[in-house]
């Protein structure tokens, strides 16, 4: 049986990593990426399916955002705020320049299922794909559900 490729939401406003993050998805055998948004508003503008975002065969829902956390309009952090509202949202992995565990607390805590700090290697960031097609593939499942929703039907 053929491996089911994994829907990429890519949410980063360096142009120089996406281009090198796009390119090893596209190399990577069960990766797809289905978008790139260079700031927070235009990823949730994707996830909700607003303007030319409706059509779900153009702009399939992802299994995973790579999120960076310092962007321009809306940051990581308001993006995951955002996503708690979401009835089911994608898997979300933290990938930003931010090594700081203050950061990476108030990520998770704020619903992030991953994070990692950006490399600073080509190699380094090979193996960060490598690592994710192994961590979607280990958590494979539903997209968790929102607090909203968990607090809705009490569990």
């Amino acid at each position: 049986m053929a491996e089911t490729e994994k829907k990429i939401l890519l949410v980063d406003d360096s142009d120089a990593e996406t281009y090198l993050i796009t390119s090893l998805i596209e190399q990577a055998e069960g990766l797809q990426l289905v978008w790139r948004a260079t700031n927070g508003d235009a990823a949730l503008m994707y996830l909700e399916g607003q303007g030319t975002f409706q059509n779900r065969d153009k702009f399939p829902l992802p299994d995973v955002m790579l999120l960076d956390l310092n962007m321009p309009q809306r940051n990581g952090f308001e993006v995951l705020e955002r996503l708690k509202t979401f009835a089911a949202r994608p898997k979300v992995v933290i990938l930003t320049s931010c090594d700081d565990p203050a950061a990476e607390q108030r990520a998770m805590d704020l619903g992030a299922d991953a994070f990692k700090v950006k490399p600073y290697e080509v190699l380094q960031y090979a193996a960060f794909i490598d690592w994710l097609r192994n961590w979607l593939h280990e958590h494979d499942s539903r997209p968790p559900l929102s607090g909203r929703l968990k607090s809705l039907i009490g569990i």
